[in-house]
This record gives structure tokens, sequence and C-alpha cells, in this order.
């Protein structure tokens, strides 16, 4: 009943009345289905190495391939560089993220052209289910005003690029998933893309 009754007793009544015929009550005890609080990510470093020329393929594999294998990581690292590439550098960082045991890999890559220094990110994950697809990003899930679609690499993947000219790459290659950072132009980091190698 909506009206406010201001006889005491008369709510007395209305209560015990209730209670003796069985109406059901409502009690603020907590349920189980109540959603459990998200577990705590801890990240932990595994392995870092650096090389010089950032396309020398024998100084990665060399210095990191047993880490990966160990880790149960894969990446892709570059085996050229792009048109014009002047001094470069590698750099490798494997991470285990707690308590999923997902292993992820980035690799950044610097080189000087045309008296400036540019940079492209790469990093590999596994494939992830609930992590926005390429089709999501297409209606703007996951942070992204709006992915285009594009090939990479002979795979259905997706791009986008900010205000400020950051472009970011997503495509999935086998069983797991690569996300690219870099204020390359995104037609010649997707051609670059193209010659790196997978590790191990």
């Amino acid at each position: 009943m909506r009206r406010r009754r201001t006889a005491a007793g008369f709510l007395v009544g209305l209560v015990l009345g209730a209670s003796c015929s069985g109406a059901p009550s409502q009690t603020t005890a907590a349920t189980s289905t109540e959603r459990e609080p998200a577990p705590i990510q801890v990240t932990f470093p595994l392995f870092e190495t650096s090389w010089q020329p950032a396309d020398d393929m024998g100084q990665v594999v060399a210095s990191a391939r047993s880490a990966l294998v160990k880790a149960g990581g894969s990446v892709l690292v570059p085996a050229s560089l792009p048109p014009g590439a002047g001094t470069s550098t590698g750099r490798m960082t494997i991470t285990r993220t707690e308590p999923f045991h997902q292993v992820s890999v980035d690799v950044n890559v610097t080189f000087m052209r045309a008296q400036r220094e540019e940079a492209l990110s790469l990093s590999s994950y596994p494939t992830d289910p609930e992590h926005p697809t390429c089709a999501g990003r297409a209606l703007g899930e996951g942070s992204w005003d709006a992915a285009e679609p594009v090939e990479v690499r002979s795979s259905p993947g997706c791009r986008f690029t900010n205000d400020v000219g950051l472009s970011f790459i997503e495509w999935e290659e086998g069983s797991h998933r690569y996300h690219v950072e870099t204020f390359m132009t995104p037609g010649d980091a997707i051609s670059w893309l193209a010659s790196w190698k997978p590790l191990p």
C-alpha cells in the first residue's frame, strides 16, 4: 500500500497479520550470487634483452629463443628495416601475469630515418575470448572510437589512429593476438610487419 499510515497500532497489526498469513518477508542478508571482487593481477619480469641493429635475426635468436621456449611465449621480430632506415635498436621483454599465468612478450624497435627517430612497439599475448575483437572494435568497444578493418600478415585485423597520430593495429595469428602502437603511417607499419619473423 502506498498511502502513509500514522497509527502505530494499525501498522503493527498489518505486520503481525502478514506474518501469520504466511506472506514472505524480505531480508537484507547477502546472497551467494553477489559478485566476487576481481583478483589482483601481478606482473613478473622474466627476461629482457636488446640488440643492434634491430634486424639482426642471429643476435635475437641466440639471446632470446631459449627464454621464449622456457616461458612458453611467442613473438614476431624484424627481419628487415623500413626503406631509408639507419641506426636501429631492438629490445624484447618477457613477462608473466598472475594469477592467470599469462605470458606476454613486448618487442620495441627504434630507428633513425630522415634525421629523426621513429619507433614501433609490438606486444604478443595468447588469444583471449574476453578481449575485444576487431569486429567489436569496429563498433567502438575497448576505448577505440572506431576501428577500420585491415589485413595484416594475411590475417584480418583492425587499426585506429587517435587525435595525436598514434596508430593502434591488432590482429590474431595462430594462437596469439598481436597489438602494435606506432607513429608510423599505418600503411607503412603494416607493410613492414609483413617481413617480421616468428620466434621461437
